[in-house]
């Protein structure tokens, strides 16, 4: 997880890094993936979304982010979530 740069106006945004840890990893064959993914329910997107407080705790906790870094991240992502308000509102 790292610092991510989806316009949004509730808390710090976040994205998937690239760095992973490969003893965490588990391989599977595609089969046998598809298989398991349809014997378990799928989550509503509702029980995908972290709320901000907790995207802040995992940045700063487990990734080591500042709070300077966050807060500047968050206060780019209300800029930038004001800018595509303004052109949506331009748009009608």
């Amino acid at each position: 997880m790292t610092i991510g740069d989806a316009p949004t106006f509730h808390g710090p945004p976040v994205s998937l890094s690239w760095e992973y840890n490969p003893n965490a990893t588990e391989e599977r064959e595609l089969e046998q993936y598809e298989d398991y993914r349809k014997s378990v329910p799928r989550r509503e997107k509702k029980a995908m979304r972290l709320p901000p407080v907790i995207r802040q705790h995992l940045l700063t906790e487990n990734m080591g982010y500042s709070r300077g870094q966050i807060k500047g991240a968050t206060d780019e992502a209300k800029r930038c979530a004001k800018q595509r308000q303004k052109t949506v509102e331009r748009l009608r």
